[in-house]
Order: C-alpha cells, then sequence, then structure tokens
C-alpha cells in the first residue's frame, strides 16, 4: 500500500507530517508481511473517537464542511479523494489494532448486531424499522480496509476503480450520521482486518456450510437482483458516448444518429438525477469496482455476537434460515410459548420517516416500556435458565407481552400525532406493518467452530457462550428507500 509520503499531512486531519503523527509506509506492507505503526497515530482511540474522526475527515476531504453539496460532490468527485479517505481508514484501523478492547463487552443492554443488506437505499429504513425496539446497534463499517486487499485492486493504489462504490459508502455514512451521534448505532470493524487467521477459519467453514446446500431465498434474491440492476445501470450510463453509440447501433440495427443522441443524452439526464450515481463520464479504458455485502458471513457474525453480547436481527429470509440452522436445541423449547405468542401480534415500524424524527422519538423514551419489556427478557434467556425455571418465565413473559403490546399501540398513535407535525411526510407513507419474529432455543445459538476460536481469542475477557435469542424482522411489504431528498443538496453533514 502506498500513495502517502512521510512529510505529506497525516489523514487524521492533525496538520502533522505523516512521519509525525501516523505511518503507513508501502515499504512496511508488502505480500504477507502485516505491520503497522499505530503508536504514531490512531492507538489509544476509542471506539467512538475514530468513528469521530472518520465522519470529520471525510466531511473534509468530500468537501462537506465548506459548502459542497450532494450534487457537487458527485459531479467533481477525484481519484486523490478516494486514496485520501481510505488514507484515513488505514490510518484509523492499522492490522495491530486491538480490535476486542475497543468492541462494547456483554453489560446487560440490548445491544442487537444487523446483518442485512449493506445498500445506502436500505440502511436507514432497517435501522429506523428497529430502532425503537431495541437499546443500541451495531453496523459494520462500509469501507474496505486497504491493509486488507492486493495491489491491483487497492484504492489507494488505484482508485479510479473505486469512485462509484465510495459514491455510496459515503452515502451509507450520511444516512447512519444522526443515529451514531445519538449513540445508537455503533460503527464497527470487520475482526478479520486485524485477526487474518480468524477471517481465514470463517471463511472455510462459510465454504463447507455451502457444500451441504445453500439456495438464496426467492424474495431475497429479487432484492438482490434489483439494486444489482440498478449497479449496473449506473455504469452503462457513464459510459463514453462513442462507446454508448456503438452499443446503441449494434443492439438496435437502423437507428438514426439523432435517436442515437437522444438516447445518451436522456441517460446523462437521469444519471444526474440519480443521488447514489457517479456523475462523471467514464474513462476511455478501466473498470469499476463494486461489492455486495450484508456486512460479515454467518460465521463472523456469531463471533462478534459473542464477543459483544449482542443478539442477530436481519430481514433477509436468507440469512434467518442460516440463522436457524445454528439452534443448538429444538426450538420448540421453554421459550416456545412465548415465541409463538411473537407471532400472532402484528407490529408497527417507522418506514419513510426523516432519521431526525426518529430519533427524536428515541430521545422522548417512545416504545421506552416495551424495550424494557424486551430488555427483561434478554437478561433471562442470557442467563443460564433452563426447564422448569425458563418454563415459568416463558409463560411470565408471554402473559406481559399483551400488555406490553397494547401499551405500545397506544405510543404508536402518539407518534402518528407527533408525526403530522412534521413537514416531510404524511402518516400513512411513514409507518409499516409486520411481525417481529424472536427465536430462542433452550441451549442458543452456537457454530462450535465458533465458539472455539472465541475461547482462545478472549481468554479472561468477558463473552457470551451462545447467542441465546436471535430475530427476524418480517415485513409485509418492501419499499425503496426515500433517498433522493435526504441526499440531493446537502453533504454528510
Amino acid at each position: 500500500m502506498s500513495g502517502t509520503g512521510r512529510n505529506d499531512p497525516c489523514p487524521c486531519g492533525s496538520g502533522k507530517k505523516w512521519k509525525r503523527c501516523g505511518l503507513i509506509n508501502s515499504s512496511e506492507h508488502q505480500g504477507s508481511t502485516r505491520k503497522s505503526s499505530s503508536r504514531f497515530g490512531s492507538a489509544g482511540l476509542s471506539l467512538e473517537e475514530r468513528t469521530s474522526i472518520l465522519y470529520q475527515r471525510i466531511g473534509n476531504i468530500c468537501g462537506f464542511s465548506k459548502g459542497v453539496g450532494w450534487d457537487e460532490f458527485r459531479a467533481r468527485l477525484t481519484a486523490d479523494q478516494v486514496a485520501e479517505a481510505h488514507k484515513l481508514v488505514a490510518w484509523l484501523w492499522p492490522p495491530d489494532t486491538d480490535y476486542l478492547s475497543l468492541l462494547p463487552q456483554p453489560d446487560g443492554n440490548l445491544r442487537s448486531l444487523y446483518v442485512g443488506m449493506m445498500r445506502p437505499e436500505l440502511i436507514l429504513k432497517n435501522i429506523v424499522r428497529y430502532s425503537l425496539y431495541t437499546d443500541e446497534i451495531l453496523v459494520f463499517l462500509p469501507f474496505l480496509n486497504p491493509w486488507c486487499i492486493a495491489k491491483d485492486y487497492n484504492p489507494i493504489d488505484d482508485p479510479e476503480p473505486h469512485k462509484g462504490m465510495f459514491i455510496r459508502q459515503v452515502a451509507f455514512l450520511s444516512e447512519l450520521q444522526p443515529w451514531v451521534r445519538a449513540g445508537i448505532v455503533k460503527l464497527i470493524p470487520d475482526p478479520g482486518d486485524f485477526d487474518y487467521s480468524l477471517r481465514i477459519k470463517c471463511w472455510e467453514m462459510g465454504r463447507e456450510r455451502a457444500k451441504k446446500g445453500f439456495r438464496i431465498d426467492k424474495r431475497d434474491r429479487e432484492v438482490f437482483d434489483e439494486y444489482a440492476y440498478e449497479d449496473i445501470k449506473r455504469m452503462y450510463r457513464r459510459l463514453p458516448a462513442p462507446y454508448l453509440t456503438h452499443l446503441l447501433k449494434k443492439a438496435i440495427p437502423g437507428i438514426k444518429e439523432s435517436e442515437v443522441q437522444g438516447a445518451i443524452q436522456y441517460m446523462r439526464k437521469v444519471q444526474a438525477k440519480d443521488p447514489l450515481a457517479l456523475n462523471q463520464e467514464a474513462p476511455s479504458k478501466g473498470s469499476e469496482f463494486h461489492t455486495f455485502s450484508t456486512g460479515a458471513g454467518l460465521e463472523m457474525a456469531m463471533y462478534v455476537s459473542q464477543v459483544t453480547g449482542a443478539y442477530l436481527y436481519t430481514d433477509l429470509a436468507t440469512r434467518w434460515k442460516e440463522i436457524l440452522q445454528t439452534a443448538k436445541s429444538d426450538l420448540r423449547g421453554p421459550w416456545s410459548l412465548l415465541t409463538m405468542a411473537f407471532q400472532e401480534l402484528r407490529f408497527t415500524f417507522l418506514d419513510a420517516v426523516d432519521a431526525r424524527f426518529a430519533c427524536t422519538m428515541r430521545a422522548e423514551g417512545r416504545l421506552g416500556s416495551f424495550r424494557a419489556f424486551l430488555r427483561r427478557l434478554w437478561t433471562s434467556v442470557s442467563g443460564d435458565e433452563s426447564g422448569a425455571v425458563a418454563e415459568r418465565h416463558a409463560r411470565e413473559l408471554r402473559d406481559e407481552l399483551e400488555s406490553e403490546f397494547q401499551k405500545a399501540k397506544g405510543e404508536w398513535s402518539e407518534i402518528d400525532r407527533s408525526l403530522l407535525k412534521w413537514s416531510f411526510a404524511s402518516a400513512g407513507a411513514a409507518f409499516t406493518a409486520g411481525h417481529l419474529r424472536p427465536e430462542l432455543p433452550a441451549l442458543g445459538f452456537c457454530i462450535a467452530e465458533v465458539g472455539q476460536l472465541v475461547s482462545a481469542r478472549m481468554k479472561r475477557r468477558k463473552f457470551m457462550q451462545t447467542v441465546p435469542l436471535s430475530v427476524f424482522l418480517d415485513l409485509e411489504r418492501r419499499r425503496k428507500g426515500n433517498i433522493v431528498e435526504r441526499l440531493m443538496g446537502r453533504g454528510a453533514r
């Protein structure tokens, strides 16, 4: 990894020279050598401090702090900006980072780990939807760590192919910023960025699991295909005019020159209006680099959950089936009475709302009583309860669930009235409905090999032996994120 001189400004934004503040040198990162000199830079910074620096510096790099709007950012983004942003990521998260000391530890908080689509169009909706039902949400960082990418694909060594994806990554950060500031969302790195043997073992377990049969659920396939198609259209719309002319004439023999020019102009206009599109004509040669992610594979997600004391939640049917396969006991255990009671209830979720409104609802304590109920549930299943004790608590919580659900319905009426005072939306468009489906196997969720990896690395640190609870958001309808109004004309403030 290269591109930063010893006398260049440090990516942290301190104003110091690289050699005086941080030192990430290409001579220290060759082949399989994984070294860094973080003692000169980010060592000692907490998770929250690194996240704060990330937001501040990304705002400076993209020009938002100087008044650059989102349209201008998309039109003027340079390869140097992409490289500088990834130098910052490399400085914040060097290979010798003691990530275990930075991640939250099991502490009784109702903490969840999101393992769903990592798209800016969807991430806010999935955070907003669930934010009133949990205390804290862990979300994986959207950036690839340059220390873990081969030189030929590295966004520091060759940033041009990463520009389109960088637009989405910055939009992802922008969408989550109010939630990060409120302390509801914590952005965490992938542990595999710092523990290569852990990453390889998780990959190997995933490959072995896939050999036993793996099929993407039809509902998820439709969503994957939809967004993959959108990315492909964005790439095609910015192709050089001569190449687009060639494609159009090949696809439509006899097309008139005026029609060709009209089609190209139309594609350019669509690109200019698309808030997630790089509004620049592509170079005559080269390629684009894009990733499609759910944050982490099942094995890494289980590892993080056990380390942090978080439970898994997803709205992907495919991921939910994978999670259920890791149950260490029959799902029809002592807690099944409670899970069946949950399945009979139709929950309300925030949907197409401004993040400021949703954060205000949390700050005002909306659905606080229901979260307290879920916290009591979490405390019960996180303990060593089993047999008759677990059955008794399951019956008590089942009886309490109906009462708390009715309280929540009353609070949704209050939220509805509060929403009408905001000019950005009507209540009809702001809510969606569905099922909150928890599963609580008596022995929890666990992959034996992952449990061994956790035990070997945590030593005397506190961790969970299993993941006692996982949640599936089974929504009645899916809608595209209304990201246009939120991004057009503003930056990642």
